[in-house]
């Protein structure tokens, strides 16, 4: 999956491991390109049923559905989400926080990422992702 925000900045995040099951660990890679910075990290720190979560919550914000929670966070905290939109907006605000080992090692305090993204691009997100999953 990639997202890119409107300032140039990219993040593109992949998915490894046996996602047959939720007893193993998913591999999260990320490639962050930001201004000033760019870095690539991975972890095991995210189950299977935590990357379906994940799905589920982009098709909300892609529905314009209330949500439960603006914040999606998951068991290991190197990496979480928050909607920060109102509903109906044309354009969607999504930060990304990367911490602990989805940081390179000079930077210790977690990242947050903001991005704007339209209708047509969380469509792209929500498929790029069921992909990674292997669901339809």
């Amino acid at each position: 999956m990639i997202i890119r925000g409107e300032h140039g900045q990219k993040i593109y995040l992949e998915i490894e491991g046996d996602k047959r099951n939720d007893d193993n660990w998913l591999i999260v890679k990320v490639n962050v390109q930001l201004k000033a910075v760019e870095w690539k990290a991975s972890d095991r720190c995210l189950r299977l049923s935590e990357f379906k979560e994940l799905i589920e919550w982009f098709e909300t914000i892609e529905r314009n559905e209330e949500m439960e929670s603006d914040y999606l966070e998951f068991l290991e905290p190197e990496i979480s989400f928050k909607f920060c939109s109102k509903p109906n907006e044309q354009l969607k605000t999504i930060q990304l926080f990367l911490s602990y080992n989805l940081l390179p090692n000079n930077l210790k305090k977690e990242q947050s990422i903001e991005f704007l993204v339209s209708k047509k691009e969380l469509k792209r997100i929500i498929k790029d992702l069921k992909n990674e999953v292997g669901s339809k």
